[in-house]
C-alpha cells in the first residue's frame, strides 16, 4: 500500500542555534529511506536532558544502524543513521574499545580524570541498555575510550596532548549521540505502531459501514416481500434473530491481512517477488506444473477439469474464478469448505476453484532445482533471531 505520510508522534524542528549552555547533535540520514533526516538539529543540556524532546525526529522507515562522527569545523556531534544493517557501524571519535583501570602506584585518582571516567561510564551504561533492549536489530558503534596514560599526562599539562576537557567533551558527546539514537528509534517505532492501529481501525470502520449497508439492503428486500413485516430499528442496531446471516464485525480480513507499510518494507516485498517468487514460478511453469488463465488463448482451456481440482488434501496455490481471488491452502478440501461458507454468507454462488500449482505433485527435477534456490534466497529475508521483546518484534516487521 501507499505510505501514509502523516506522523502520529509530535515533531517540530529545533532552532538553528542552541540555547546558552546546550550542545547540539546533528542527525543525518545516509539512504533514501530516511528523507526526514537531512541535517536535523537536536539540542541537549550538559546534564544529558533534551532541551525539547519533540525536536528528536520521527522517521516513517525505522532507523536501524548508527555511526558517530565529530565535525571539527562546527564542533557538533553528528549522528549518521541508516535504514539497513548492511555495513558496520563506525565511531570516528579517537580512542580504544575499552579502558584500563587506574594503576594504584600513581596515587589517588585526579578529580579531572574522575569526571572523564564518570562521563564514559554513563555512556557505557546507556550503550549496554540499548544493546540489551534492541539486540542485533539496531547497529550501534563501539564506544571510544581515552587511554589512561593520556588522561594522566593531560591532567598534568602535557602540551603534546589535548587538554583534559577535550576528553570529557568526547565522552559526553558519545553519551548525547546515544540518547538521540535511542529516542529516534523509540519515537519512530511508536509512530509506526500508531500507523498500524490507525490502519486497522480504518479497515474496521469500512467493514462496519459495509455491514450497515448489507442490513439495510436485507431489510428493504424483506419489506418488498411482505408489506406486513414490522419495520426494523435503524441500521446502527445489532441484528436480531432475523439477521443471523449478516455476521457482526469483530476482526475483518483486510484489517488483519493488510497493513500500513513504509518504503523499506515495500522494497523488501518487491525484492522478494522479483528475485525469489518470480524465478520459482518460472521454473515451475517450464516444468509444466502451472495452470493459469493468464496464458495464450485461455478461453480454449477447461481450467475446472477434475485434473485441476483442489478437492483433495494436498497443498495448493489456487484461483477462485467467481470473485477472481487467488491464494494458497495447506489443504484443498478444507479451503473449499471454508470458501463455500464465506460465499453463502455473502449471498454468492458456490466457489469455483482450480489448482494453479499442486504443491504435492511437483516434478522431481523442479524440486531439486527449487529447494536450494529457495533456501538461499530465504536466508536474505530472515530475522536475526526470535524477538524477545515487543519492540524487537516491531523492528523486525
Amino acid at each position: 500500500g501507499r505510505v501514509d505520510r502523516r506522523r502520529y508522534v509530535t515533531f517540530y524542528p529545533a532552532p538553528s542555534a542552541p540555547p546558552p549552555g546546550a550542545r547540539t547533535v546533528r542527525v543525518v540520514g545516509t539512504d533514501k529511506h530516511l528523507p526526514e533526516l537531512k541535517g536535523v538539529l537536536v539540542h541537549l543540556w550538559k546534564s544529558g536532558e533534551f532541551v525539547d524532546a519533540n525536536t528528536v525526529p520521527v522517521c516513517l522507515s525505522l532507523p536501524r544502524q548508527f555511526s558517530f562522527v565529530h565535525d571539527p569545523k562546527t564542533g557538533e556531534a553528528v549522528l549518521l543513521a541508516s535504514s539497513k544493517l548492511d555495513r558496520p557501524s563506525v565511531n570516528r571519535y579517537i580512542g580504544h574499545p575499552g579502558i584500563r583501570p587506574w594503576e594504584q602506584d600513581r596515587g589517588e585518582l585526579p578529580l579531572g580524570v574522575t569526571r572523564v571516567l564518570d562521563a564514559m561510564e554513563g555512556a557505557h551504561l546507556l550503550w549496554e541498555s540499548m544493546s540489551s533492549r534492541y539486540g542485533s536489530r539496531i547497529g550501534l558503534p563501539a564506544l571510544s575510550f581515552p587511554d589512561m596514560n593520556d588522561l594522566f599526562q593531560a591532567e598534568y599539562g602535557d602540551e603534546d596532548l589535548p587538554p583534559l576537557r577535550s576528553y570529557h567533551d568526547q565522552a559526553t558527546d558519545q553519551h548525547r549521540l546515544l540518547l538521540v539514537a535511542r529516542d529516534l528509534v523509540e519515537r519512530s517505532v511508536a509512530n509506526y505502531i500508531e500507523a498500524q492501529i490507525e490502519h486497522c481501525s480504518s479497515e474496521q470502520l469500512k467493514a462496519r459501514r459495509a455491514r450497515k449497508e448489507a442490513l439495510k439492503s436485507l431489510k428493504n428486500a424483506r419489506d418488498e416481500v411482505s408489506d406486513d413485516e414490522t419495520d426494523e430499528e435503524d441500521s446502527d442496531a445489532e441484528p436480531d434473530e432475523n439477521h443471523r446471516d449478516i455476521l457482526p464485525v469483530i476482526l475483518d480480513f483486510p484489517s488483519v491481512s493488510s497493513r500500513h507499510t513504509n518504503s523499506v518494507q515495500d522494497e523488501v516485498v518487491e525484492d522478494w517477488c522479483d528475485n525469489h517468487a518470480a524465478p520459482l514460478f518460472d521454473e515451475a511453469r517450464k516444468e509444466g506444473c502451472v495452470a493459469t488463465h493468464v496464458c495464450y488463448r485461455p478461453e480454449d482451456l477447461n481450467f475446472y477439469h477434475k485434473n485441476n481440482s483442489v478437492d483433495n488434501q494436498n497443498p495448493h496455490v489456487y484461483h477462485e474464478g467467481l470473485r477472481g481471488k487467488g491464494g494458497s491452502a495447506g489443504n484443498g478440501k478444507n479451503r473449499i469448505k471454508g470458501l463455500a461458507v464465506d460465499h453463502e454468507e455473502r449471498g454468492l454462488s458456490s466457489p469455483e476453484l482450480y489448482s494453479v500449482i499442486d504443491l504435492a505433485n511437483l516434478t522431481e527435477r523442479l524440486q531439486e532445482k527449487a529447494a536450494p534456490f529457495h533456501l538461499e534466497q530465504s536466508e536474505r529475508f530472515m530475522c536475526p533471531g526470535a524477538p524477545e521483546t515487543m519492540i524487537q518484534m516491531t523492528i523486525d516487521a
